[in-house]
């Protein structure tokens, strides 16, 4: 129990005969002494936890926040009752909850000056860890789909001098420091900031190729941010619903490394795979090592995976060709055939979309140009659904328009939809149950997947909606949404909010 350190203030009063004559004495008081006057208790009180970008220049009323993105947090203290003149330091300890209890990641300290009655502080955290910290179990649970029963969930460990990964993060203790002295404390309830998994969209050299082979390269940089935005759609980013929402950040060429974030790297064609996620072909092939438990990216226990997630555009003119379902070949060929995609392209020799022409009843066929990105308007939604209108129908008319919109939204989604598949095995859904996915937490505590995938890692029962499906359950048509929205099995995503969950709550 800690009490507060009072100013205690006396008035004087008569002859002191001890003073040399001069002026009037002291009278000795104590302190029931009625002319005792007591200066009035320091009160400390948490107001408000903002944001800010990596310039920094303006702040959003969010306590979610990237510091590997260079964000940072603003925690805005009033001290009430501090003397004018009076120095003290203000120190703020972070931490995370645990199955044992608090866990200190980070202490922050600052001077403050008394400068008026109340004065209100911002501390600054620009989210770095002061303490090393291993990997320990978080206070919550999630369901463990083989056993039934709710299981630990590990947190991912956390480096001294790094920034801390991502997770949820409460303040514990808000104090006012005289030296080493604790004047005066604060316990806030629940008060805390998120910081969210950091998924990297990178485009490679193969890219260029993959939009020329389409007919799209003028709309690239709208395609990824399309992309990064349809990554919003299916993680539930930008619910209206808070709880909802799984903690991640899609981010176009973040310059993240792939230790500490999800790398994907989109772009070209590899025989008849549309993607992988390259920490689960590592663990098929003869570069696999025994003592590796990251077989399976487990419980989102890692930031990053060590290697990049692979998204190969140019695969998908596999639904171009002669033996795929017909229906298929028909509705790829119905948006991309008018972007000049030949019939005897396929995914093994993608070549390029036949040049941009106009027939004499004013039909613009082929390839995008320079002309069709310069006299139209692709304006996207929060999902990255793209609505394209002409500015100039004598060069792009409104059917050119109205396809270009078809295949600009059809390629987002065969991408989008195959890139956030293979992001969702990097948070471990649907990780398989097996020995080689086990790992320690402490040396008494072994973590096991909670889930139950199939030899591939996918959900053992297909339907037409669910993102974690096998590849060769998911037809073209149910790529590009013709009739369903695809999304994350119940159960799965369920998962990802335990473990990477989101602050539901802006303190």
């Amino acid at each position: 129990m800690f009490r507060d350190f009072q100013l205690r203030a006396q008035f004087s009063r008569g002859e002191d005969e001890g003073n040399g004559g001069g002026g009037p004495p002291l009278v000795k008081t104590t302190g029931n002494d009625v002319n005792a006057v007591e200066a009035p208790p320091i009160v400390l009180e948490l107001e408000k936890i903002k944001t800010t970008d990596k310039a920094g220049t303006t702040e959003f009323d969010d306590d979610d926040f990237a510091p590997l993105l260079g964000e940072k947090a603003h925690i805005y203290v009033k001290i009430i009752n501090l003397p004018n003149g009076v120095v003290r330091k203000l120190k703020i300890d972070i931490g995370r909850k645990t199955k044992t209890g608090f866990a200190p990641v980070v202490e922050v300290k600052q001077d403050v000056t008394g400068t008026g009655n109340p004065i209100t502080e911002k501390v600054v955290w620009d989210g770095k860890a002061t303490k090393a910290v291993a990997r320990q179990f978080s206070d919550r649970k999630t369901k463990d789909h083989n056993a039934g029963t709710d299981v630990d969930i590990p947190l991912v460990k956390v480096t001294s001098g790094k920034e801390v990964p991502h997770g949820l993060y409460v303040i514990d203790q808000i104090a006012l420091l005289d030296g080493t002295t604790e004047v005066k404390k604060l316990k806030p309830v629940d008060v805390g900031m998120s910081v969210p998994t950091i998924i990297s969209l990178t485009f490679n050299g193969k890219w260029t190729d993959d939009l020329k082979a389409f007919g799209l390269e003028p709309f690239s940089d709208k395609l990824k941010t399309a992309l990064r935005c349809f990554g919003d759609r299916d993680y539930m980013i930008n619910d209206a619903t808070v709880t909802n929402r799984i903690n991640a950040r899609y981010v176009v060429n973040a310059g993240t490394t792939n230790s500490e974030s999800m790398v994907v790297s989109i772009g070209g064609a590899q025989g008849t795979s549309f993607g992988g996620a390259s920490f689960l072909h590592v663990g098929r092939n003869a570069t696999w090592k025994a003592n590796n438990p990251w077989y399976d990216n487990i419980f989102a226990a890692l930031s990053g995976l060590g290697s990049d997630i692979k998204v190969y555009p140019s695969t998908f003119m596999i639904f171009n060709t002669a033996g795929v379902d017909t229906d298929d070949k028909d509705e790829f060929r119905k948006a991309f055939k008018p972007m000049g995609v030949k019939s005897t392209a396929s995914h093994s020799a993608p070549g390029t979309a036949t040049a941009r022409s106009v027939d004499g009843s004013g039909k613009v066929t082929g390839a995008c140009s320079a002309l069709d990105a310069a006299n139209s308007t692709v304006n996207l939604d929060d999902n990255g659904k793209a609505t394209v209108a002409s500015t100039a129908i004598d060069k792009v008319p409104a059917e050119r328009a109205q396809a270009i919109q078809l295949a600009f939204n059809y390629f987002v989604k065969m991408v989008g939809n195959t890139t956030n598949h293979e992001i969702g095995h990097s948070f471990g859904v649907v990780s398989e149950r097996k020995a080689k996915n086990e790992f320690k937490v402490d040396i008494t505590n072994i973590a096991k997947s909670p889930l139950n995938g199939d030899s591939g890692a996918h959900n053992r029962v297909g339907n037409s909606t669910n993102i974690m499906d096998g590849g060769p359950s998911r037809s073209f048509r149910r790529r590009v949404e013709t009739t369903d929205q695809q999304k994350f099995l119940a159960d799965n995503a369920k998962y990802m909010r335990k473990c990477v969950p989101y602050d539901p709550d802006d303190n």
